[in-house]
């Protein structure tokens, strides 16, 4: 009988992070990785001009996919477009990225 992470951590891989059912490819800083994304654009967040919308974007990825740890304040190139990363957090082995871009 396999443990309660060890179980956990196979499901992230074969499930989750399976671009035959969750996942899609994505590019993040030059590297291909699969990974879970999630947008919501937000108009007239708070500091913002009229026209301006807020696009935030949470990215679920495997921990090593990257390699590296992101940083909170730096600039990440996904799938082209650059993004200010607000939060990054570890949860069930995977980073949990949240970033946030302007736009007209």
């Amino acid at each position: 009988m396999i443990g309660l992470k060890d179980a956990i951590d196979r499901d992230i891989h074969a499930v989750f992070l399976n671009d035959a059912e969750f996942a899609e490819t994505h590019v993040i800083d030059d590297a291909l990785v699969s990974c879970v994304i999630e947008k919501d654009v937000v108009q007239g967040a708070s500091g913002s001009f009229e026209g301006v919308f807020l696009n935030t974007m949470t990215i679920n990825v495997s921990m090593d996919a990257l390699g590296r740890v992101p940083v909170e304040g730096e600039l990440m190139n996904i799938d082209g477009a650059f993004y200010l990363v607000r939060n990054v957090s570890i949860e069930m082995g995977m980073f949990v990225i949240v970033c946030e871009a302007n736009e007209q």
